[in-house]
């Protein structure tokens, strides 16, 4: 198995706090999805806490978001599940973030936020995927930065396969 035999997949947030679906309709994308790919390795991903800007820590809709939550307590059972919602949710009032200051818009994480989120998750991608190497893929944004251009004319291929990646465009996006 290599590493184009890994397949992540993240869904919910639209679906559960935007539109009207519940957790178990999304659980039943996931599994048709996921279905179709045979002999591949499957990892799902928790879906973060949406709240109302980046200046109230006021759950988007109250409503919805006991579906979120419902996805994210399953998931938390099975093998394989990248919990990005552990780094940033408020454990004391569900639905809330830890930080202001690493959303962007109260949906979005900004790089602050996307640093937090992956160092919760706890996932350790060269244990977990075959193949996969870590390797530094972009530059450092500002807290709060959602967009960032640089000129790709550092970029090159270094010794053997090893790409060197030492500027880039970066978006960031939960």
């Amino acid at each position: 198995m290599n590493i184009t035999d890994n397949i992540f997949y993240a869904l919910g947030t639209n679906d559960m706090i935007f539109n009207n679906y519940t957790a178990a309709q999304v659980d039943g994308y996931v599994e048709a999805a996921k279905s179709r790919h045979t002999n591949k390795s499957y990892f799902y991903s928790t879906i973060s806490a949406v709240v109302t800007s980046n200046v109230a820590n006021a759950v988007y809709n109250a409503t919805r978001d006991p579906q979120r939550r419902t996805r994210n307590t399953d998931l938390r059972t099975r093998q394989n599940v990248v919990d990005i919602a552990v780094g940033t949710e408020s454990g004391v009032t569900p639905g809330t973030i830890l930080a202001l200051s690493d959303t962007a818009d109260g949906t979005h994480w900004n790089a602050t936020g996307n640093k937090k989120a992956a160092n919760g998750a706890n996932f350790n991608v060269t244990s977990k995927i075959t193949g996969a190497t870590a390797v530094n893929a972009g530059v450092v944004l500002a807290p709060g930065a959602l967009y960032q251009n640089k000129s790709l004319t550092g970029w090159s291929l270094g010794a053997g396969r090893r790409a060197r990646h030492e500027t880039c465009i970066r978006r960031n996006i939960s």
